[in-house]
């Protein structure tokens, strides 16, 4: 997952070794999105729902790509039957996300 997401993300976040302050606007927005899409992953939206929302949403945007890529990382984990656990899961991946973001060159 890290290493699809960190692909994607190259590309959408400056080569400066330090993120700027509009790096951390952006992959606050990621992060946000990220955690979204994980809520309803542990929930009971289908991953063709999802794309669909997601193309429909960022339509012509640079960020396509990475929601979709997104998307793919959050069903390609487990879904948990305990709130504990999915609450869990959510910060977990929405904390990968955001770290790869903004530690991505």
């Amino acid at each position: 997952m890290k290493i699809l997401i960190s692909i994607i993300l190259s590309g959408l976040i400056s080569s400066a070794s330090i993120a700027s302050e509009k790096d951390y606007d952006r992959c606050d927005q990621i992060e946000t999105n990220s955690r979204k899409i994980m809520q309803l992953r542990q929930g009971t939206t289908p991953m063709k729902t999802m794309i669909k929302i997601v193309k429909e949403t960022f339509e012509g945007s640079k960020s396509l790509n990475m929601q979709i890529a997104i998307v793919t990382s959050a069903y390609k984990q487990p879904r948990y039957s305990t709130d504990r656990m999915k609450k869990r899961a959510v910060e977990d991946f929405a904390n990968d996300v955001y770290l790869e973001c903004l530690t991505s060159s």
